[in-house]
Order: structure tokens, then sequence, then C-alpha cells
């Protein structure tokens, strides 16, 4: 669910997920890395989003154009 209606209207619900998702995750990321990185959280709110409503449905358009010999490339 992207959108749940709250008492102010709609928000967004994934910077909530992806901040929770990040806190529990320190504690591992800290005991194999040593150390935290701070750009965690920014690249993945702008990076999960993108791969999942831009890179993954145009692959899976990209599987079955390519079984026609003209949509295909072919070097």
């Amino acid at each position: 669910m992207v959108y749940d209606k709250g008492g102010n209207g709609h928000y967004c619900v994934w910077p909530h997920l992806q901040c929770g998702i990040t806190l529990l995750l320190l504690p591992l990321q800290w005991g194999i890395f040593k150390g935290i990185g701070l750009t965690s959280l920014p690249a993945n709110i702008w990076a999960v989003p993108l791969v999942s409503f831009v890179t993954t449905p145009l692959v899976l358009l990209a599987l079955p154009l390519a079984s026609f010999p003209p949509l295909s490339y072919s070097t």
C-alpha cells in the first residue's frame, strides 16, 4: 500500500517504512562494516522506487520482445 488515508489526508508510507528498516538494520551494518553509511537512507529512498516502478517493468516488457527478431538487438 503506497498511500494510506490518515487524519490529515493522504500521506506516503514508503519513507516511514524505509526509515524503520534502516534503523532496524543499523546494528547489523555496524557489526559487519564497522560503521554506518549516512547516505544509505537517501540513496535507498531514491533507488528503490526507481528499480521497482521503472527498471523491473521495462525488463519484464523486454523479455517477451526479445524473441521477435525485428525487435531484438543482434550483432
